[in-house]
């Protein structure tokens, strides 16, 4: 989308976007006062149940007079699910659009996955953007991150964090069971970073709060649980101040990479290789191959056989890979906030 932006710098630009059902975090949380986008549309899956309640959505959008409209579809996207959009485009009344693209073909998805290693969810849509002469350059990822943001933040771990303690993330949700890799093994991986003179924070949704409250009862001390407590965008400063952030499959991988924290991200092997990691090449992936693989599945019948063969050890194998040090914002030029010496 940044990129659509610096193609057209003085455009009005507006994201229409779903999270899918109501009560769902999605862009508005994340973007919600970027002051690169104009306009924020969002709508829900009970708001487009019917013919009639499109045509009210397409009534609002062509009430906005689109020029340009530029799909990003899903990659899960059904054929039925683009012409959909292609007509609630047409109805809208834009004079020019594209975008639209089946991505992933599930029939022989094992097979697939077998022999080939797929694009990251970036990747594949940056290169949607090229193929419509847009210059992509260097992914940009503009979050609008405020003061008020990193207050938040401080007035959660203020004196809880040691003086010139380095500050790692541990996110042990999911949106899906068969991503959740055990939360007792989280709690060992908490305990020997705490040994090594990390500080430990948790971050997680509400509904995340018991997974990360049975964290804090293993570690007594070192350890700061945050479930439930910050906004999206709070979650994102947190996650810029760490030196690297221990996760499943899910959002806050993304959110890390967005704010260049590496990520050692615990795989399920539900979906096709490659496609949900976390962009950039400061990431590691832990996952193993189990016969089968990329079932899709929401819940698995085997008690999560794949994402159980990672071990604690790989883990902790993972975290000296990546130095067990303090980081630098190579944006900013100087250390990330945890690290300034003049913090306490």
């Amino acid at each position: 989308m940044h990129a659509v932006r610096m193609a057209y710098p003085s455009a009005r630009l507006t994201l229409v976007t779903s999270p899918g059902m109501k009560g769902m975090p999605g862009a508005f949380e994340l973007l919600a006062g970027a002051t690169w986008i104009e306009d924020l549309l969002v709508y829900h899956q009970e708001d487009i149940q019917t013919w009639r309640q499109r045509l009210v959505l397409a009534k609002q959008l062509r009430q906005r007079e689109f020029d340009i409209w530029i799909e990003f579809p899903s990659d899960l996207a059904t054929l039925g699910v683009l012409i959909r959009n292609m007509l609630m485009a047409r109805m809208s009344g834009v004079r020019w659009a594209e975008g639209w693209r089946i991505t992933t073909i599930l029939w022989a998805a094992r097979a697939q996955s077998e022999g080939s290693v797929f694009a990251c969810e970036v990747e594949r849509l940056l290169q949607l953007v090229k193929s419509l002469g847009i210059s992509i350059g260097r992914a940009q990822f503009p979050l609008p991150l405020t003061e008020e943001h990193s207050f938040a933040v401080d007035a959660e771990l203020k004196g809880t964090v040691p003086l010139g303690t380095p500050i790692v993330a541990i996110a042990p949700g999911a949106k899906r069971s068969t991503n959740k890799w055990p939360v007792d093994r989280y709690a060992e991986v908490a305990e020997a970073l705490v040994a090594q003179g990390f500080f430990v924070v948790l971050l997680g949704a509400a509904n995340d709060k018991v997974s990360c409250a049975r964290i804090t009862l293993r570690v007594s001390t070192g350890v700061r649980n945050l479930a439930g407590k910050l906004s999206v965008l709070e979650s994102c400063e947190a996650l810029r101040r760490c030196a690297f952030v221990v996760c499943n499959d899910s959002g806050v991988q993304h959110m890390a990479a967005a704010v260049s924290t590496p990520c050692i991200s615990i795989f399920s092997v539900r979906d096709m290789r490659g496609k949900w990691h976390p962009y950039g090449s400061q990431h590691i992936v832990l996952e193993k191959e189990v016969p089968c693989h990329t079932c899709y599945l929401e819940e698995c019948p085997f008690d999560n056989l794949c994402i159980k063969q990672v071990q604690v050890a790989e883990v902790l194998a993972a975290v000296q890979s990546l130095g067990g040090s303090p980081r630098v914002d190579e944006r900013k030029g100087s250390l990330p906030h945890s690290f300034r010496k003049s913090d306490s």
